[in-house]
């Protein structure tokens, strides 16, 4: 584990939300030296009411008792942060960050429609950023997709280049590694026909290609003239079979779902998410068009629950600490956000405040 040398107060945060990745963000809280849980919200019967350390598994116990009442919490908490992670629909989502804020509370939420919601959501953003403000709050998303691999990692890419032509974002992903709702959102094991009744119905399909799509347009300074997305299933050719799951020949065994940025009938974005079963090749890849073209690829992908709990507990201090209010993106906050550097530390680390000496090596 790593030890991060104190130079402030601990941040106090109220975990609002304990899935798989709210579960997450509260242990890794737990193993820094620089953050104290000092309560945590779930309305689900399996969670509510009982130890935290019970749901987290462990020994010792901080002695937070998880809560279904965020109302009584919010306002009477002693904490800096809430950390929320309750529903990937920012409509659903929409009431608690307002609840928090209201409460004078920073937030930090993996909610994918959060990232970047000015396009899609105008009113839902004006509305929290206002309130954020007049709390002298700040309001961040913060999670692997959107929030980094589709919009962040290919926006610094960019950097590197003197012209851009196009994007492409290609994530293929195991599902049989992830949660409960991907595999839902997927379709996994459905009927053709079935898949397709559940497309018609807006019960599949995965939320968070258009929020970065609208980031990386807005940072390269592109007009979209449309924006589409589709949605087709991958057909198993013979029976899958894993730990957990089956899958019959003939049967929904994943998704393929585009994003497409279109500019004059060109396609200039496109982010690509194939959840399947049991994939030849899963990775993360990044494919930019331009002067000089640059691709990355991320072997096996990043996993979401792991990273997405590190993103949020790494981007606190600069929520937290820094000088932002109001709503902002990821885009927004220093490249490292979690590393506050000033004269004393670089001086520790062997710098100089003298222009004139160039740098140590």
């Amino acid at each position: 584990m790593i030890k991060r040398e104190l130079t402030l107060a601990k941040i106090r945060t109220i975990h609002y939300g304990l899935g798989s990745i709210g579960v997450e963000a509260v242990r890794l809280a737990m193993m820094r030296d620089d953050f104290e849980v000092v309560a945590a919200i779930d309305t689900h019967p399996a969670r509510a009411g009982k130890d935290l350390a019970t749901i987290l598994g462990l020994e010792d116990s901080p002695g937070v008792t998880v809560t279904y009442d965020p109302e009584s919490v919010l306002r009477h908490a002693a904490a800096d942060l809430v950390l929320h992670s309750t529903s990937a629909s920012l409509t659903s989502a929409f009431p608690e960050l307002m609840q928090i804020t209201a409460a004078g509370k920073n937030v930090i939420s993996n909610c994918p429609g959060l990232a970047f919601p000015w396009v899609h959501y105008p009113e839902i953003a004006q509305k929290l950023d206002q309130q954020a403000r007049q709390a002298g709050t700040c309001i961040l998303a913060a999670g692997v997709g959107p929030g980094f691999i589709a919009d962040i990692i290919p926006m610094l890419l960019t950097l590197a280049c003197q012209q851009v032509k196009s994007l492409r974002i290609r994530r293929v992903v195991n599902v049989a590694d992830r949660l409960l709702e991907m595999r839902e959102q997927t379709g996994i094991g459905l009927s053709q026909e079935g898949f397709k009744r559940a497309v018609d119905s807006g019960l599949i399909g995965l939320t968070g290609g258009r929020e970065s799509a609208a980031l990386l347009a807005d940072t390269l300074g592109w007009r979209i003239d449309d924006l589409r997305e589709t949605l087709e299933p991958f057909v198993a050719d013979d029976r899958i079979k894993t730990d957990d799951l089956a899958v019959d020949k003939g049967y929904v065994s994943g998704l393929k779902q585009r994003t497409i940025g279109l500019v004059g009938g060109n396609e200039v974005i496109a982010i690509e998410m194939e959840t399947r079963l049991e994939p030849a090749d899963p990775k993360d890849e990044i494919i930019i068009d331009g002067q000089p073209p640059l691709h990355m690829v991320i072997p096996g992908g990043i996993k979401t629950e792991a990273a997405s709990a590190a993103l949020m507990i790494n981007c606190a201090p600069a929520v937290v600490r820094g000088q932002h209010r109001g709503l902002v993106s990821m885009r927004d906050l220093p490249i490292a956000p979690y590393r506050e550097t000033t004269t004393e530390s670089r001086l520790q680390a062997g710098g100089s405040t003298d222009p004139q000496a160039g740098i140590n090596v």
